[in-house]
């Protein structure tokens, strides 16, 4: 046999009811037992696999539980137990070797707190996972958390506390309306945060100033203060209804910004002084009822500005590269006079558009679509 076998794929193996013979493969660094819809038991042998770094286990509609032996995993670093039904699955070791990703969980044990190297866990798409424990807080090494598309109603307060967090992804989470983490903008290593398309989030925390990407959706008439956000480089601000203004962000920052801080990330670059420019490339708004104006024309470094759904909307100001205006039915005459940098320009399903003054004045216009 080769027992020196460190990839073994056995997915969609219908007639695997245990793992018993794996117990000859001491070696084996990834094991792959996605589909097996038949298997009831993984084998205490598993505990002897001290090189083991990858364990799949998705869709394993008949396995239980796991054995105590798989705390034994010095090596592991990644676990897959997506879409599996039974509850005896999510109690976990209270250590599982060095685990640094951990994948869709229907259920979420307070003994998740207890992996300490876990890097990255991924509850997207679990629309029956309503909450997250108080101990995810203690996760002191996890970068990226993604919550899409879950059933998630409310981010707990130790949310603050992962302060290494880089990514926080809640795209689309029907059911989330509070952010509890009121020490949010303490997580000075996070740079994504993404709450597009979660439409009952009634409002959203003070955020950290080292963002890049950020997308927002709230039912709020108004938007924290983004003056700090001095490294921002994307803004998506979508199905804000009741939203009347785009938030003031001045090209320089404030020096009085509760959140304001300076970055102090490994590789990162601290502002030079209270004077840095703000960076924003890239503004998006969609479906923002109440916004009546959109104007950017004190954001010096915005490339690219897209406004689509927004009924209400009467004129767009700015001087930037590329802007797309979509299914804008109030608006009736456009300015670009001032757009002198304008190069892409596209216009559609606004019916009630009559007039476009100053084509004549972009001299670096390279494409143009009106329909």
């Amino acid at each position: 046999m080769a027992k020196k076998l460190k990839y073994l794929d056995l997915s969609l193996c219908e007639s695997l009811e245990n793992t018993d013979f794996l117990s000859a493969f001491k070696e084996l660094e990834v094991l792959i037992l996605s589909g097996c819809q038949r298997l009831k038991r993984i084998d205490a042998s598993i505990g002897e696999m001290e090189a083991l770094l990858r364990l799949e286990l998705r869709s394993c509609e008949r396995l239980t539980e796991l054995p105590e032996e798989i705390g034994n995993l010095k090596a592991l670093q990644q676990l897959d137990l997506s879409l599996n039904k039974y509850p005896g699955l999510m109690k976990l070791p209270e250590q599982i070797g060095n685990l640094k990703a951990l994948h869709r969980f229907t259920k979420l044990p307070e003994e998740i707190g207890n992996l300490k190297a876990l890097q990255q866990l991924d509850l997207s798409n679990n629309k029956s996972l309503s909450a997250l424990p108080e101990s995810i807080g203690f996760l002191e090494n996890l970068e990226i958390l993604d919550i899409s598309e879950s059933g998630i109603e409310e981010l707990p307060h130790s949310i603050g506390r992962l302060r290494k967090l880089r990514e926080l992804r809640a795209f689309d989470c029907e059911n989330l309306k509070r952010i509890m983490g009121e020490s949010m903008c303490d997580l000075s290593f996070l740079r994504r945060l993404c709450f597009d398309g979660s439409n009952k989030l009634q409002s959203l925390p003070d955020l950290p100033s080292g963002l890049i990407d950020l997308g927002v959706t709230c039912q709020s008439n108004q938007l924290p203060s983004l003056s700090h956000l001095s490294h921002l480089k994307k803004l998506r601000i979508w199905d804000c209804e009741f939203l009347e203004c785009i938030p003031v962000l001045p090209s320089t920052l404030l020096k009085n910004s509760e959140c304001a801080q300076p970055m102090d990330v490994e590789g990162s670059e601290s502002p030079q002084s209270l004077n840095t420019p703000f960076k924003l490339d890239i503004l998006d708004v969609y479906n923002c009822g109440s916004i009546k104006v959109v104007d950017v024309s004190h954001f010096i470094h915005l490339r690219k500005l897209s406004v689509a759904a927004c009924r209400n909307l009467l004129e767009v100001r700015g001087n930037l590269e590329s802007l797309y205006i979509h299914y804008c039915n109030s608006m009736k005459r456009l300015d670009l006079s001032k757009f002198g940098r304008l190069k892409k320009l596209d216009i559609s399903e606004c019916d009630y558009l009559a007039e476009i003054e100053g084509l004549d004045r972009l001299g670096y216009l390279e494409s143009l679509n009106i329909s």
